[in-house]
């Protein structure tokens, strides 16, 4: 929730394309540092780079990185 109107925060995969309000993969994170997709770590910690603070949401559709759509119209539905 974005706290201003109580919805679902809006996000578009950078990789795919895919939009929803969805949350992004509840099995994957994506490294910010280097790019990869890996299971969804219990810490903060990337398995593929070692770098730590870095782990982003993931698409659901494919891992790619969810980033938070910067317009958050009410266009994007969950597919």
């Amino acid at each position: 929730m974005n706290g201003m109107d109580n919805t679902p925060e809006k996000r578009c995969c950078d990789e795919c394309g895919h939009t929803g309000t969805d949350g992004g993969s509840t099995s994957e994170s994506y490294c910010g540092a280097c790019g990869a997709t890996v299971p969804y770590p219990e810490k903060d910690i990337c398995q593929s780079c070692g770098a730590t603070n870095c782990m982003l949401v993931a698409c659901p559709k494919c891992g790619g990185r969810y980033s938070l759509d910067e317009e958050q119209s009410n266009d994007i539905h969950a597919v």
